[in-house]
């Protein structure tokens, strides 16, 4: 669709559709686009309660120049380039949504606008394996409820354009840093979110605020990267947050938060598998969790944090509760060897081998700055 206002695609009940496209495009002379097996020039919405496959083997899946909005349907794209993408903006509102792509998975790139370049998910179910980031928004993510599991070979999250020196070596143009805009930003207000990342989980370079949801993060296992890397503030007001990965570069929400939390780093890293449990000192469970991925810090953020409380952090052992994501709830926990211990006597808690000078590992950068 190169010239039309608004398409709508609907996907009519009880239908499975398939879109695929040939290993190259005719194109008109100096023109790049139509460069997706499904292409609109302005905006485009789907909708409907059918399903859609798209094979995309030229370049990217779906992609609008304008505005996409996804409000129902099962959609499942598998791309050699960026999965989902709206230039201007990308809307989620429900579906049941699965991403294969070696590229981004889901991406809004206007990053020439304040206003434009953003991502809100509203509902529905996302799956995302990316050969890149996983979620690429160029201004503003914006999570409210739904589900979102990713799995990146780069950030699981990015935002801010993705100009960050943190990023994987040879990734073309994700190696410089540029500061944060004063609309660049990440919200996560709902829903849950599950990380599993080998460059940074959530990687902002903006301010980040979590009123609510679920957020858990697994990885990176390099110090280069971080599980959590943000700008200017990380406020936490809400919500449950665990992040565990590498401690070089290691973030703890700040202090401008109303929610307690704690980053804790271990003297060494310690295998997938092996599973953390923090309890009060009346043997009360605040996180019984067992990382997929090699870590050397937890950050944890939760109401079970009690001011003035002092809790004792476990690795190993076993628990027979219920997992989900990690998350283990219920049942019986055999904790195992105690590795530190930590009263909460301020919104952020710093513990075990945390050395407040140490290279990387920091409560918060000041705008425009990188260790």
């Amino acid at each position: 669709m190169l010239n039309a206002d608004k398409t709508t695609i609907t996907l009519a009940s009880g239908t499975e559709n398939t879109v695929t496209d040939g290993d190259g495009f005719v194109l008109e002379e100096g023109s790049d686009e139509p460069n997706a097996a499904i292409f609109s020039h302005d905006d485009l919405t789907i909708n409907g309660g059918g399903a859609l496959t798209v094979n995309a083997r030229y370049h990217a899946g779906i992609v609008s120049k304008d505005d996409l909005k996804i409000t129902a349907g099962t959609l499942t794209v598998s791309t050699l380039n960026d999965g989902i993408k709206g230039r201007d903006s990308l809307v989620i509102k429900d579906g049941v949504i699965a991403v294969n792509a070696e590229g981004d998975g889901l991406e809004a790139s206007n990053d020439e606008e304040a206003e434009e370049g953003t991502i809100v998910i509203e509902g529905g179910t996302l799956t995302v394996v990316a050969g890149l980031d996983g979620i690429q928004a160029a201004t503003r993510l914006q999570v409210d409820d739904g589900s979102v599991y990713l799995v990146a070979s780069d950030d699981g999250i990015n935002v801010s354009g993705g100009s960050d020196g943190s990023a994987l070596a040879g990734r073309p143009g994700q190696n410089t840093f540029a500061a944060f805009s004063g609309t660049d930003h990440l919200y996560v207000n709902g829903g849950t979110i599950t990380v599993d990342a080998s460059g940074d989980g959530i990687d902002a370079n903006s301010p980040i605020d979590m009123t609510g949801g679920t957020v858990i993060v697994n990885g990176p296992t390099d110090n280069g990267n971080g599980p959590i890397d943000f700008m200017g503030e990380f406020k936490v007001t809400g919500g449950f947050l665990v992040a565990a990965g590498s401690a070089g570069m290691a973030q703890a929400p700040s202090a401008s938060s109303t929610q307690n939390s704690v980053l804790v780093v271990f003297p060494t890293s310690l295998p997938a598998g092996t599973l953390v449990h923090i309890a009060s000192a009346n043997g009360d469970a605040v996180l019984t969790f067992l990382p997929s991925k090699a870590y050397q810090s937890v950050v944890l953020s939760s109401v079970d944090l009690v001011q003035g409380a002092t809790y004792t952090v476990y690795t190993g052992g076993s628990a027979t509760g219920t997992a989900v994501d990690g998350l283990t709830t219920g049942g019986t926990t055999t904790a195992g060897t105690p590795s530190t211990e930590f009263t909460v006597t301020s919104v952020t808690t710093f513990a075990g081998s945390y050395r407040g000078g140490g290279p990387g590992i920091r409560p918060g950068r000041p705008g425009g700055q990188r260790p």
